[in-house]
Parts: C-alpha cells; structure tokens; sequence
C-alpha cells in the first residue's frame, strides 16, 4: 500500500481562499452545473449552439479555451472553420449568458430569458 498515488479528480473549486474542494467521488459537496439558455436552438444554428454549449461548459469548468479546441466537433475540419465558429459563438453573447441573480457563481442558468438581462444587450 505504500507508493501508490491516489487521484481525485476535482468537480468544484472553492468559492472563495479556504472554501471545501469537491471531489467527484464526494457526493455530499453540490457541484455548478452547466445550463442550456432558454431559447438557443431556436436563434443559432446547430453548430453555433452547440460551440456555445461547449465553451460554456468548458467556461463552468474554469478551463481555458482557444480556437483550435472547436476542432474536436466533427464538422469542424479546419483552424479556419474553428476560428469562424469560434468568432460566431462568441458574438451570439450567449458564452457568458446567465439568466438571473438566483443562479449560484459559476453556474450558467437555463431561466427564461425574460427572467434575466439578454445576451446581446437588446432588453
């Protein structure tokens, strides 16, 4: 038993300097979440919404994103095309879109949108 690493993988970081980690085999310590916007799929294409559901996702996670991560999609074959979809995913302000002030930090909420300030501003 002595030598062998133990791996906790983290599935959320303290809130603030000497908050509780959370673990993803504790089930005790709650998680943020990643949502859907109210109606995404209706206003974007398919390949936009679900760039911006990735980048949301790996925004929830406190991961650092760059273009040439979109490659990863399989309709996604070029550095142009990532940076395209990238640049359309960004400009839907949907990345950073919560739906009210009831949504914990770092959770991206699926509220109507009238609950909440619209992503581009237009309310």
């Amino acid at each position: 038993e002595q030598d062998v690493a133990l791996v906790r993988f983290v599935s959320k970081r303290p809130d603030h300097p000497g908050g509780q980690w959370g673990f993803t085999d504790d089930k005790s310590v709650p998680t943020a979440t990643t949502c859907v916007p109210d109606g995404i799929w209706h206003e974007l294409p398919m390949d936009v919404a679900m760039a911006v559901m990735y980048l949301r996702s790996c925004k929830s996670q406190l991961r650092t994103t760059e273009p040439k991560d979109l490659l990863r999609f399989d309709s996604v074959t070029t550095l142009g095309q990532a940076q395209d979809l990238w640049n359309k995913a960004h400009a839907s302000g949907y990345i950073d879109y919560k739906g009210c002030e009831a949504c914990p930090t770092g959770h991206l909420c699926t509220r109507d949108d009238d609950q909440g300030d619209d992503p581009r501003g237009d309310q």
